[in-house]
Order: C-alpha cells, then sequence, then structure tokens
C-alpha cells in the first residue's frame, strides 16, 4: 500500500514538473527570460512597424470604379448543377449571350486598344492626359497587358448573370475612364467584329444575291439582243423563233423568282443578324471614386504589430529552450529528443548524419 502511495506521489509529481516546463525550460524562468528580452522584442516590434509605416506611407491611395453590366441572351440554368455533377462538358453556352463578356475583356485584342487609347482626366485642379503604358511603366510588351490584368477585376455572380467589371488605379479620374474604354471597347467589338450566326446568313446571301442579279441581268440581256436580232418575232410564225423567245423569257422569269426570293430571304437574314448581337445593358455607370479603396494603413499596422510580436516572443522561447537543452542540466533531454527525431524520421537522420560525416573527413 505504502509503495503505490509513493508510487502515486511520484506519478503526480512528475506531471506537475512536465506542466511546468516548456521546451526545457519552466514558466518562472520563461517568464524571466522574456522580461529580460523585454528591449529586444520592444525594438523588434518598433523597427518592423517602422518600416511598415514608411512602406505605406510611399504607397500611394488607390481608387476602385467599378459598373455592372445586365444579361442578354439566353442562358443554361442548370450550368452550376451539371458542373457539381461533374458534366461540365454539357454546358452549353448560348454565342449570343453575355456570358462571353468576360472573355472579351479579358482578351489580348482588348487590351491592347485600352494600352494605345489615351486618358484625359482632372487630378487637383489640373487636366492630365496620360496613357496605361505611361502609368504602368513597364516596357516588355506581356508584362505590360499583365500589369493592366493586375488593377482590372472581372467578375460573373453565377445566379443572376450579373457581369462586374472594376479598374484600380492611383487616381479617380483615371480609373473612371479606363472602365468607360473597356466598356465602350466592348460595345464596338459586339456590333462590329463578333461573329453570329444571323450574321454569318446574311453576308453569305448577299454575295449569293450579288451573283444571282448578275445572272439575271445576263438573261435579260440575251432575250435583249434575239428579240432585237428578230424584231419581227410578234408577226412571226417561225416555230423556232416562238420557241426561243419563249426559252429565254422562261429563263428570265425563274430568275427573277430567284432574286425576289433571295432578297426577302436576305432581309430576313439582316433583320436576324440585329436580334443576335448581344446588347451592352449597363446596370452601373462607372463612377468616379471619392472615397479610397487601399490601403488600410491603421489595420494593417495593428495586423504587422501583432505579428512580429508573436514571432519574437516565439524567437526568444526558442532559444531559450534550445540553450536549455544544450546546457549540463537539460543535455540528457535534447538526447533524448534527438533520439525521437531520429526515429520518427529514419532517412533524414542517416541524410544528416552521412552529412557530418563527410565534412569531419574533408576538415
Amino acid at each position: 500500500m505504502k509503495n503505490r502511495v509513493t508510487l502515486k506521489n511520484r506519478t503526480s509529481k512528475d506531471h506537475s514538473e512536465q506542466a511546468d516546463l516548456v521546451g526545457g525550460v519552466s514558466l518562472f524562468e520563461l517568464a524571466n527570460v522574456l522580461l529580460n528580452r523585454r528591449r529586444f522584442i520592444a525594438w523588434t516590434v518598433g523597427c518592423v512597424l517602422l518600416l511598415a509605416a514608411v512602406i505605406l506611407i510611399l504607397t500611394p491611395n488607390q481608387y476602385t470604379s467599378s459598373a455592372s453590366i445586365l444579361p442578354t441572351g439566353s442562358t443554361d440554368r442548370l450550368a452550376g448543377l451539371k458542373s457539381l455533377a461533374g458534366l461540365g462538358n454539357l454546358v452549353s453556352v448560348d454565342e449570343n449571350s453575355s456570358d462571353m463578356f468576360p472573355v472579351i475583356l479579358r482578351s489580348r485584342q482588348l487590351k491592347q486598344r485600352l494600352l494605345d487609347a489615351s486618358y484625359t482626366y482632372a487630378y487637383k485642379d489640373e487636366t492630365v492626359t496620360t496613357t496605361l503604358t505611361e502609368y504602368l511603366d513597364q516596357g516588355d510588351p506581356d508584362k505590360l497587358l499583365d500589369a493592366l490584368g493586375s488593377i482590372t477585376r472581372i467578375s460573373t455572380d453565377k445566379k443572376t448573370g450579373v457581369t462586374h467589371v472594376s479598374v484600380e488605379t492611383d487616381f479617380p479620374g483615371l480609373s473612371q475612364r479606363v472602365l468607360q474604354r473597356y466598356l465602350a471597347e466592348l460595345e464596338d467589338f459586339n456590333l462590329n467584329h463578333r461573329r453570329s450566326k444571323g450574321k454569318d446568313n446574311s453576308e453569305y446571301l448577299e454575295r449569293e444575291l450579288v451573283e444571282r442579279k448578275g445572272e439575271l441581268a445576263k438573261a435579260e440581256n440575251k432575250l435583249e439582243s434575239f428579240q432585237l436580232a428578230n424584231q419581227d418575232w410578234q408577226m412571226t410564225g417561225s416555230p423556232e423563233v416562238l420557241k426561243e423567245l419563249t426559252r429565254l423569257r422562261r429563263h428570265v422569269q425563274i430568275k427573277t423568282s430567284v432574286c425576289l426570293l433571295m432578297e426577302k430571304e436576305y432581309e430576313m437574314a439582316r433583320l436576324d443578324a440585329q436580334k443576335d448581337v448581344p446588347v451592352v445593358s449597363v446596370l452601373d455607370a462607372p463612377s468616379q471614386p471619392s472615397v479610397k479603396s487601399g490601403p488600410y494603413r491603421a489595420t494593417t499596422l495593428a495586423v504587422t504589430a501583432m505579428a512580429t510580436l508573436f514571432i519574437s516572443l516565439l524567437l526568444v522561447i526558442m532559444h531559450a529552450g534550445i540553450t536549455g537543452a544544450l546546457s549540463g542540466s537539460r543535455r540528457e533531454d535534447y538526447e533524448g529528443f534527438r533520439e525521437d527525431l531520429a526515429e520518427m524520421f529514419p532517412k533524414t537522420s542517416r541524410v544528416v548524419s552521412r552529412a557530418k560525416k563527410q565534412e569531419a573527413v574533408g576538415v
């Protein structure tokens, strides 16, 4: 019974000692270490905060102009469910809907037009004219396109289909002008460069109509030439003349009917082509921001101070633990810790041992 009590007391004592130890250093020793290293902690936090404050002061304010575009055309309402079910290849996208707006806005062709354009805006009671090439200050064309993409945000709401576009620069007026140019280039692409089935049909029928009108003109000229060569065709009783005249008239009549039908189809195709063009319906026009979108200096400094303080305390605790482990009183604990690590990571331990032997041989 006495041995059990002794064993129980010894076990509780060992747990108490382990609870009072953190990395080989007791809590009282740890508190003493932190107090002794308070100047190091304070200087570290102060220097990092000073550096962060200088960087934040030198960082100019950022201003974001945003706009929203309403969806047009038909959309697949089950697109989200199909994607979740792994049937993304079955999602149908209407080529004439606004689903292609983000792709067009991110295209290299449209970005290049924005880079080539000039922008005039007001800043501090002055009128400034500049280009994005000058503002972004990049010599490489690819880096210039990447820089333009970094100041642009394009997203689409999956539920409503509304496309959100925003541009962030150092100047409110410049952000607004660049975003307005984005929307203008999108509208120009839809009207003048975007292909559609209706437009393709219209162009095809236009070419065919020109060709059929040419054939009709040739048939009419041939009939006219035959009538001039046989001016008495109204009074003649020659079967050959009447037969040829009937054939030529029938040919002209057929060509005329074909031209009338194709002209009708051509007009219908032109109307379909106009309906196929997706209209850029702007819900929220690009606004000139009056409040900065960043940087948030106070929040950044607070987060930096907390992170630096935590890292400083951690470094002090690790230094105290390693120092205690390497000292004579904690040497056995340190060796036991190394053996445990070697058992947990045998391959790494062998590599480290081999490297140390090579260094010793080299020395």
